[in-house]
């Protein structure tokens, strides 16, 4: 079971996720968020993790994706949760750029 609380604030928008981010869920967040996208205009998105206790593989790539496209801001108080947050963002980061995370080698002209 999940529950997604939504929280309107004048500088951000903040979801606040609790119970396992999976499955069908993930498709309701992901409703959730798209729904969103347009009301934000500059603001920041926050993401609030505290509550939630497991995050399956579509899970995460979602959670990467928002931290991705909107800068995402994770809010997380445990080392679980942290993990997550981690997680997304690291992903997050190899999709805006994808050389990021990968050890290129380099040819030098003299």
């Amino acid at each position: 079971m999940l529950r997604i609380t939504l929280e309107e604030r004048p500088e951000t928008t903040q979801i606040k996720i609790e119970g396992r981010l999976s499955g069908p869920y993930v498709d309701e967040l992901e409703r959730t968020w798209r729904a969103l996208q347009p009301g934000l205009n500059g603001k920041q998105l926050s993401v609030d993790l505290c509550g939630m206790t497991g995050v399956d593989e579509s899970g995460r790539r979602l959670l990467a994706e928002m931290y991705s496209k909107n800068h995402a801001q994770f809010i997380a108080r445990s080392v679980l949760t942290e993990f997550y947050a981690e997680q997304a963002r690291q992903i997050g980061r190899s999709k805006v750029n994808p050389g990021a995370t990968k050890c290129v080698p380099r040819t030098l002209v003299n």
